[in-house]
């Protein structure tokens, strides 16, 4: 329903966090393919640091409904910009990102070029 209208952006509320494991996976593998189909902006609201890293090509870190720092996932875990994104990312969203490329963590079509 959301799509019939076709809108330019499409806003996702933590559409995955009620979900196991498996079918939060699955959905997001199809999240993305329907995003490539479609080519629409999605804008997800998440909580969860890897989900965001493995879904985004942009990251916006919000603290008190002001923006923190807007970046890519390099940028976010490479170059806090502050305290609270450091600490918001945290130890575990850093090692699970930890020595993978952009490119190992979104699923790219691989007919995209990365630089």
């Amino acid at each position: 329903r959301a799509l019939a209208a076709n809108p330019k952006i499409v806003l996702m509320d933590e559409p995955f966090s009620a979900l196991d494991p498996l079918s939060r996976e699955q959905l997001q593998k199809d999240i993305v393919q329907l995003q490539k189909k479609i080519q629409k902006t999605i804008v997800f609201v998440t909580h969860d640091m890897q989900e965001a890293l493995s879904l985004g090509d942009r990251i916006c870190i919000m603290k008190e409904g002001k923006v923190v720092q807007l970046d890519t996932p390099e940028g976010i875990i490479h170059n806090p910009k502050n305290e609270f994104v450091e600490e918001f990312i945290g130890n575990r969203g850093r090692t699970w990102y930890q020595g993978k490329s952009i490119a190992d963590v979104l699923p790219l079509d691989q007919s995209v070029q990365l630089e």
